[in-house]
Formats: C-alpha cells, sequence, structure tokens
C-alpha cells in the first residue's frame, strides 16, 4: 500500500488489483482467521492501515519517491505510531531505507 500510495501521488500508471486470500489449507477457514486476528499478525495493522491509506493525501511539495517516502513515514508515525509499535517501527525502517538509498546513489 506504501508504495502505490506513492506512486499514484507521482502520477505513474500503476496498476493493482483487488486483494484476495488464497486459502489452501485444510481445516476451518475462520477459526484460522480467528486466531490471525487475535495472534501477533496483520489483520488488526490492516484494520487501521487501509482507512489511513484512503485518506492519505501526500504534499505537493513531494516531487520524488524519496520525499514520498519521509512524508509518508512522518505521517504514519504521527497518525498511526501511537496504536501499535509497529508503525513506528515500519516508520523508522522507511526513513532509514531513504537514507541508505541517497548514500549508496551519492557514492557513485
Amino acid at each position: 500500500m506504501c508504495w502505490k500510495h506513492v506512486v499514484d501521488h507521482l502520477g505513474y500508471g500503476v496498476k493493482t488489483g483487488l486483494p484476495y486470500v488464497w486459502r489452501n489449507e485444510r481445516g476451518d477457514a475462520v477459526e484460522s482467521l480467528r486466531k490471525k486476528w487475535e495472534g501477533k499478525g496483520s489483520m488488526k495493522l490492516m484494520e487501521k492501515s487501509v482507512p489511513f491509506f484512503e485518506s492519505l493525501k501526500l504534499p505537493e511539495s513531494a516531487v520524488t519517491v524519496e520525499d514520498c517516502v519521509v512524508e509518508l513515514a512522518k505521517a504514519v508515525k504521527e497518525q498511526l505510531g501511537s496504536g501499535d509499535p509497529a508503525f513506528t517501527q515500519a516508520a523508522d525502517a522507511m526513513v532509514n531505507w531513504v537514507q541508505l538509498w541517497s548514500e549508496v546513489n551519492s557514492s557513485g
């Protein structure tokens, strides 16, 4: 979702399909989903992140991928970070990615 939001903001033509779940495990699908919801899975995080991305508007001043990722990280940390430490960790990782990317590209 992060990268889709960035490329949409920058005006690149990237298409994605609707999310879907392919399940080839045996057993009760509802029980499996309940365990993933209650456990340390991504289901709870998705419940918070989908509305976040639906309402997020990156500033017009963000004109490069790096600018967008930094702005995205800032918004994630400010709006979602207090609810779950995974969001703060993700935001920090996004900023670290930009820093590393910049270092690699500037070293020639």
